[in-house]
Order: C-alpha cells, then sequence, then structure tokens
C-alpha cells in the first residue's frame, strides 16, 4: 500500500510540475502579448514628435525645392492618369495636401468663465501653382470672427508657411488662402462623371494629429442635399470612405488622381457608420477662381427663400419668401407659389432645385414654372446676384 501510495504522490508530483510549466509558458505568452498591446496603444495615442527633417517620414524622397517638395512627383500627365498605382496618387495627393491650424480664443463656461488659447486643425490643397489654397470655411470660421490671424500651413516635409485668407464663401463653406511661393498643384477631374460605387481617396490631416492619413471607398450616394457646418443646405456626395475630424477641406481623389471633391463633414452617431459627405468639385469650382480673382464670391440666384421641406415632394418646391427686389419677384413670382420646374426640368427636391440652378450667372436668364391657385404658369426670370444671409431658410 506504502508502495502505491509513494507511487501516487510521485505521479501527482510530476503531474503538478508539468502543470506548473505549463502555466508559465502561458503567463509568459499573456505577458509578451500584454506589452505588444501596450507599446501599440502607446505609438497611437502619443505619436512621434515630428522632426522638421524631411528624412523623418520615410514614405517621400529628401530631395525638396523652396517649399520641401521632391522631384519624384513632378507633374507628368501619362503618370498623373495612370490608375494602376494607388501609392503614386496617394505620394503626388500629399505633396498637393498641407495642414492648417487656425488659433483662436476659446470661452469656457460655469460659474468662472475663463478664455483658454486652442486651435482649429483641418486640411487644404494647393489650387494654382502661386500658393493659393483651398479649405473649408468651417475649419478657420472662429479665427476670421476673432481676427486671431497667425494662420499658418504645414506641407508634407514639414515646411510651416504663414497664410493669408484670400477670400470666404460661407454659404459654400469655402475659403482660399494663400502662401508664397512655388508649389505643385492638383489636377481637377470631374464630380458629374462619378457614378455610385466609384472608387475615391481621401487624404488629410485625420483627428488633427494623424497627419497625410489616407482612406479610401466609393460613392454612396450623389447629390445628397445637407445641412452644412456652416448651417446651409447644400449638395454633397456621400462616401463610405472614413472623413474624420481634421479631414475637413482636404481633397478627394478619383481613380486617376484627379481631386473630385472637397472632405466636408461626416454624420456622426452611435448607429450609424461610414456617412462621410464631400462637395463635388463641379459645384464649387467657379466659386474658388472668384475667391482667388477678387477675394469674394457673387452668386446668381432666383432670389426665393425656401423653408423645411420633405427630401422630395411630388408637388415641386413652395416659396415661403421673396428677397426684396429678387429676380424672382421681378418676373412675377409670389410667396405661396410652388415651383414645379427649371427650364422644362422637374423640380421635386430641394437637391434638384440646387441642381437645376447650379452654375448659373448674373444676368442669365430660365424659364421656371410655378404652380399658383390650381394652375400652371411660366415666367422668364433673369438672375440677379444674391445676398449673404443667415436666416433659417434657404435663399436659392
Amino acid at each position: 500500500m506504502a508502495k502505491r501510495n509513494g507511487s501516487f504522490f510521485e505521479k501527482w508530483a510530476q503531474i503538478k510540475d508539468k502543470r506548473l510549466l505549463a502555466g508559465t509558458i502561458v503567463l509568459i505568452i499573456l505577458l509578451s502579448f500584454a506589452a505588444g498591446m501596450a507599446g501599440g496603444l502607446l505609438a497611437l495615442h502619443f505619436p512621434a514628435a515630428q522632426s522638421e527633417d524631411a528624412a523623418a517620414n520615410p514614405n517621400f524622397p529628401t530631395d525638396t525645392d523652396d517649399l520641401g517638395f521632391s522631384d519624384a512627383v513632378e507633374a507628368d500627365d501619362e503618370d498623373a492618369g495612370d490608375s494602376s498605382s494607388a501609392f503614386r496618387i496617394y505620394d503626388r495627393a500629399a505633396h498637393c495636401t498641407v495642414g492648417i491650424s487656425a488659433p483662436f480664443t476659446k470661452k469656457t463656461g460655469g460659474l468662472f468663465k475663463k478664455k483658454t488659447q486652442t486651435t482649429a486643425s483641418g486640411t487644404g490643397f494647393f489650387i494654382s501653382d502661386t500658393g493659393y489654397i483651398a479649405t473649408s470655411y468651417h475649419v478657420i470660421e472662429q479665427n476670421i470672427l476673432q481676427n486671431a490671424g497667425n494662420i499658418t500651413v504645414t506641407t508634407c516635409t514639414g515646411k510651416v508657411c504663414r497664410a493669408e485668407v484670400r477670400g470666404t464663401d460661407p454659404a459654400k463653406d469655402l475659403a482660399v488662402l494663400k502662401i508664397d511661393g512655388s508649389v505643385m498643384p492638383v489636377a481637377f477631374g470631374s464630380s458629374d462623371a462619378l457614378q455610385v460605387g466609384d472608387p475615391i481617396m481621401v487624404v488629410g490631416n485625420a483627428l488633427s494629429f494623424l497627419s497625410y492619413t489616407c482612406t479610401t471607398g466609393v460613392v454612396s450616394f450623389r447629390n445628397r442635399t445637407v445641412i452644412s457646418p456652416t448651417g446651409r443646405r447644400m449638395l454633397m456626395f456621400q462616401t463610405d470612405a472614413a472623413i474624420n475630424e481634421g479631414n475637413s477641406g482636404g481633397p478627394v481623389f478619383n481613380e486617376k488622381g484627379e481631386v473630385v471633391g472637397i472632405a466636408a463633414m461626416k454624420y456622426a452617431d452611435a448607429s450609424a457608420e461610414g456617412l462621410g459627405f464631400f462637395l463635388p468639385i463641379d459645384e464649387v469650382l467657379d466659386n474658388l477662381n472668384q475667391l482667388m480673382q477678387t477675394g469674394k464670391v457673387e452668386r446668381a440666384g432666383l432670389g426665393v427663400e425656401i423653408g423645411e421641406t420633405p427630401s422630395e415632394d411630388p408637388q415641386g418646391i413652395p416659396v415661403t419668401a421673396l428677397s426684396d427686389g429678387s429676380a424672382a419677384g421681378s418676373a412675377g413670382i409670389k410667396a405661396g407659389d410652388v415651383i414645379t420646374e427649371i427650364d422644362g426640368a422637374g423640380v421635386k427636391s430641394v437637391s434638384s432645385l440646387l441642381y437645376r440652378l447650379r452654375g448659373k450667372h448674373i444676368g442669365d436668364t430660365v424659364q421656371v414654372t410655378v404652380s399658383s391657385g390650381g394652375s400652371l404658369a411660366v415666367y422668364e426670370v433673369t438672375l440677379k446676384a444674391l445676398e449673404e444671409t443667415e436666416d433659417s431658410g434657404t435663399v436659392v
């Protein structure tokens, strides 16, 4: 019996030794995994300080011109249209893109109110070789309202330049900045040529510190009416490409490396994913040109105010009010009339109304069909300049 008991205890001790060894191995694996995860989290939340030396970023060459751009991605029509290399598109895109910092004073509430200095961050891109930059107005809005100045842009190689505000267009959430120097501008494509499902690439200053982040996706919907960050009703394209805080004002590229939009906003909700929006470039290109040339935008329109309407109304768009001296009022259109057609094309939503008037200029004539008192009437309306408005309705 004693022998059998001794054999049992010897075997039990061996089993315990094996279990202890196995447990030690598992513990070592778990500790190694935890250390790796901790290092990864630290790397994510506390990125290494960016060096001013271009060599700190291995994605970009070190030979640069006066603003730090490499000769490796000089404009080449054949290569620029080559859709076989996503990195080549990104490489060129990054050299045309800048991070934007706009300081302003933030007031905090509570019993002891105080002012703190903070900075709004966004993205922009070169639209001419003479240093003009397009971005979103809401990126620099507080800086402009406070006349704070000191707006800076940072190139992909870490070069920091002081920028001046050339002009703004809050109605389209646009702003144009200017820096000194010779730069590489983007090539423009056509947003009208985009179809649902077409691939796009967004490059920007995600979350303000993940600079030159590239995200990809597809066009999810065309010409969706949304309320912009400046509180205006606007036409935008929807995408599932990630558009985060800090991406605002950045370029959206098609598969040829051409800019087809400007990153604007995302729908942030716990129950929604992949709902980003960008301004179609064909909607705003004329505005950008006006801002470069004159610093302001003259917008042509009917001068009618439309209130809250469903996304689509088979009856048309009701006119809730008219601006003083409006083009529509001068032609005979009244408040209460319902716009059903523009130049013979049906108007059943705000999106379609805005689209029909897109690209029109002051002095252009359009035929407007309205339903009034149960009968239809057609008016020839000569478009006039629209005044900026901060009303809850939208003047078109």
